[in-house]
């Protein structure tokens, strides 16, 4: 635990490096999960892998890692021992009750992509990560849950435990013999992929 002294007043501050993480995110939500204003938006799953409760207002999220204070978590946000925070990144900058909306949103389609980033009241980084771009609806997160392993989440678990099935990446375009065009006659077509135990299907 460190203490700092502020006004006189002795300001106790206990750091949860490790003990809340950024879980799971999606910045690619367009049509899967509505927020309280029924409005698709991208998301950040703060998770508690601990056993304690944890008060994490004044704590920061933000979208850039040279910008930590870009939106403060409010005051008296505790989230639960081995429980789940989200947060809508839809740009209202508000709350009410448990509906938390930051001040910023994700964007992948950026050249230099957005990043998730989450920081302590001291300017410390407890996660930064660069957004992965993720298919329609589809998000990035721990796997197993809490763990250091990132995979991509077809059927995302918003606000609940990450479960299977997961993907350590999207597989590459099959390759094909002729380029897109129109041709006269009979044409013949070889498609092929080096991706192992891949199945390929054309329609």
């Amino acid at each position: 635990m460190k203490i700092f002294l502020k006004w006189g007043i002795l300001v106790f501050y206990t750091p949860i490096f490790a003990q809340i993480l950024i879980n799971e995110y999606s910045a690619s939500n367009l049509s899967r999960y509505t927020d309280n204003y029924q409005m698709e938006e991208d998301w950040i799953e703060l998770y508690n892998i601990g056993s304690a409760d944890e008060d994490i207002g004044g704590y920061f999220l933000s979208d850039d890692p040279d910008d930590l204070i870009q939106w403060m978590i409010p005051s008296n946000t505790v989230i639960a021992a081995d429980s789940y925070i989200v947060f809508w990144c839809s740009g209202r900058d508000e709350y009410s009750g448990d509906h938390y909306h930051t001040n910023f949103k994700l964007k992948q389609t950026k050249n230099n992509p957005d990043h998730v980033v989450f920081s302590d009241p001291e300017g410390n980084i407890i996660n930064d990560f660069e957004i992965q771009k993720t298919q329609l609806n589809h998000s990035m997160g721990r796997s197993p849950n809490g763990s250091e392993a990132w995979k991509i989440f077809t059927d995302p678990t918003l606000g609940n435990e990450n479960s299977e099935p997961s993907y350590t990446a999207y597989a590459e375009a099959p390759l094909m013999s002729l380029e897109a065009g129109f041709y006269n006659g009979t044409q013949y077509l070889e498609i092929s992929t080096d991706e192992p135990n891949a199945d390929i299907r054309y329609t």
